[in-house]
């Protein structure tokens, strides 16, 4: 992953790279031990958001080629982690970016009519950080967590502690499936100053894929 600092511009939010990945399952045990016994990844420990754990969830974090996956397994059958998992089954429930300024970064997505989930706190390398959730799953298929960065050095020590573990390629796409493709590309765009890229790419897998299906794949930079 490069490095992961998100600027505000004046009409949008810039991220450049992920911090973690999380997933919600029903059995994180088997879940782990299923990437460990296949890519050889171990557990490790890159930080989490105090909502999750205070929550009672059960998380467990996995270095897969350069990507940090955050499993978790609801404790509660009232969380919003639960009915996720009821409605969609095991699923990416967020992702989640640095920001340079994170009270700036909710102030514009607010603006833009995107709720806010919860303002938390995100604990790890012996430091804590501001972090907001946002609700974008209908229109992302994921929700979007951003995490107040103390400086540049942060994320850059964050991101240079080299790949982490399992026998894997580096990350290069994220895929979701959503209802309104184009509606997901338009509020990339608008938030976050997010391009299409890849058009050749997704043509060609389009072609691939479809088998007169009607399926629709874009390839977006953030």
């Amino acid at each position: 992953m490069e490095n992961s600092l998100i600027q505000i511009s004046e009409t949008s939010v810039q991220l450049i790279s992920p911090i973690n990945i999380g997933v919600v399952v029903e059995n994180i045990d088997g879940a782990s031990h299923f990437l460990k016994d296949v890519f050889q990844t171990k557990s490790v420990e890159r930080g989490r958001t105090a909502a999750i754990v205070e929550s009672g969830s059960k998380i467990v974090q996995i270095g897969l080629g350069d990507a940090l996956l955050q499993f978790m397994e609801p404790g509660s059958d009232a969380s919003r982690w639960s009915r996720l998992l009821r409605e969609f089954g095991p699923s990416v429930y967020t992702i989640a970016f640095y920001v340079s300024e994170l009270d700036a970064a909710a102030t514009l997505l607010e603006e833009r009519g995107v709720r806010l989930l919860y303002r938390s706190r995100f604990e790890g390398d012996a430091i804590s950080q501001s972090v907001c959730a946002f609700d974008t799953m209908q229109i992302l298929g994921f929700n979007i967590e951003l995490v107040q960065a103390r400086d540049s050095a942060v994320v850059t020590n964050h991101m240079e502690k080299g790949p982490l573990h399992g026998e894997v390629s580096p990350l290069f796409h994220v895929e979701m499936v959503v209802d309104d493709i184009d509606g997901a590309r338009d509020f990339l765009a608008q938030i976050f100053g997010a391009k299409q890229v890849e058009v050749e790419m997704s043509t060609f897998l389009e072609q691939l894929l479809d088998n007169g299906k009607m399926l629709r794949i874009v390839h977006i930079g953030l």
